[in-house]
């Protein structure tokens, strides 16, 4: 499967110098296993489970404001 990601100026036609060169779009490819017969083209629903958001949203933003705040308090 190939997911393609766009990123915040991606409908943007315009040049400024806070987008740089992220106007473009990557692709993210996937294996996974087809259970219901899709074909080459089908546009399919990619759904996330709740609990694994959480979870990412927890190792991405929480674990490195601890890391840091411990980092601080060892180095005083």
């Amino acid at each position: 499967m190939k997911i393609t990601r766009h990123s915040a100026c991606s409908k943007c036609d315009k040049s400024c110098s806070l987008a740089g060169d992220s106007h473009d779009q990557n692709e993210i490819i996937l294996e996974v296993e087809d259970k219901i017969g899709v074909k080459k083209d089908d546009q399919v629903l990619v759904e996330m489970k709740k609990s694994s958001l959480v979870y990412t949203t927890l190792v991405v933003y929480l674990i490195p404001i601890i890391l840091m705040i411990a980092g601080y308090f060892s180095g005083v």
